[in-house]
């Protein structure tokens, strides 16, 4: 089977009405029915092109090539096209490893594998992340990553492309343009440590955590194929959509220079967030479940005591050392069975947490049994 021909079973099994929704998106205008078989459709320069629905006329082939022809543009190829009229418009990335061996457009099998893993690592961080903002939970990040698409190499060099989605399908309205929102944030974390003006002491991108740094280490870590040469790109698709119009990006087309210190930055960053995020001030509510009491004649008092209470959405024990003052008032709510709120900082690196440093401890409820605080909010 030539080329041409595979290009012609691509385009059989597009769907007409899929084809139609795409044509809509990079503003095209559906005009006039023609003899109930397709289509006259406005470009926008005004074009008139007629669009066949119909597969079973002679021409429908040859007539939607023509069309997919008139799509092609700088960093969008035929086969681009016929992936979006097929599956939806998609942002376009390419991971491009520029190496002798990759000259012919192949790669080792476990080279390809673990690239197409770190990729969607990192794609997975970052709609978590940007799940988060949007109030959810991952169930939107996995819808994101349900609708991206890994597409063909591309001759001269092993190229890593993957489709993501403009908008995503089955989630409300207010929430579509998460495909593209997610894109834009990928590019602009990326854009912040490859830049040539790179500030470590610069505020970081709101959208860089702690597993997005991670997930970009890993782009390099686990991939043998690397070089100076190997680039990054995200190719911004048009689409009509007005839920997009506040949403252009800066430019269409973004390369970035996938070297070392891109992956070093992304390391260091990775490690100060590790130690920030392990040490958390916190307010919290809970029992007094053990109060630690030291054995008679000890000269040193610890005054620790351990409190249970509900974070991070799984019960945890907290223990933590008091000013005489508290530890006596703990003895009283301990045996009580009194509820006390905590407001501390809490070290996260160890199974047993503990309150590093405390600034106060107080029960929620007086002696009539009326509330003195409201409870945190819920974290799950």
């Amino acid at each position: 089977m030539q080329p041409s021909d595979k290009y012609d079973a691509a385009i059989m099994a597009a769907d007409p009405e899929r084809i139609g929704a795409y044509l809509m998106g990079q503003g095209w205008t559906r005009d006039k029915l023609w003899r109930q078989h397709g289509y006259d459709w406005i470009t926008p320069e005004k074009d008139t092109i007629l669009v066949p629905t119909d597969k079973e006329l002679r021409h429908y082939v040859s007539s939607i090539r023509h069309v997919f022809e008139q799509l092609v543009e700088k960093d969008i190829l035929f086969e681009d096209v016929l992936v979006m009229a097929s599956s939806g418009a998609s942002d376009i990335w390419r991971h491009r490893m520029n190496e002798p061996s990759t000259k012919s457009g192949s790669a080792p099998l476990n080279d390809a594998e673990a690239g197409i893993a770190a990729f969607k690592n990192m794609l997975s961080a970052m709609a978590k992340r940007y799940a988060r903002s949007f109030h959810d939970d991952n169930q939107m990040a996995a819808k994101y990553l349900n609708q991206c698409r890994i597409g063909q190499t591309e001759f001269g060099s092993f190229v890593l492309k993957v489709y993501t989605p403009i908008l995503l399908a089955d989630v409300a309205s207010e929430r579509k343009t998460f495909g593209r929102l997610t894109a834009i944030a990928v590019a602009d974390v990326i854009d912040f440590l490859s830049a040539d003006n790179y500030d470590s002491e610069a505020p970081l991108p709101a959208e860089l955590d702690q597993k997005v740094a991670e997930s970009i280490v890993r782009m390099r870590s686990i991939i043998p194929l690397w070089s100076e040469g190997t680039t990054l790109s995200v190719r911004y698709v048009r689409h009509q959509d007005p839920l997009l119009e506040q949403l252009r990006p800066k430019d269409s087309a973004i390369t970035f220079p996938w070297t070392n210190i891109v992956f070093e930055r992304a390391s260091t960053i990775a490690e100060d967030l590790k130690k920030a995020d392990a040490i958390e001030r916190m307010q919290f509510i809970g029992h007094i479940t053990d109060l630690h009491k030291d054995p008679p004649g000890t000269d040193t008092q610890q005054r620790r005591i351990t409190v249970r209470a509900r974070l991070t959405n799984k019960e945890r024990n907290i223990s933590m050392r008091l000013l005489p003052d508290d530890y006596r008032n703990a003895v009283s709510w301990h045996d009580e069975e009194t509820l006390v709120k905590v407001d501390a900082k809490v070290d996260m690196r160890w199974r047993q947490w503990t309150a590093s440093e405390y600034f106060s401890i107080d029960r929620v409820f007086d002696s009539k049994q009326q509330m003195l605080f409201l409870p945190p909010e819920s974290d799950g």
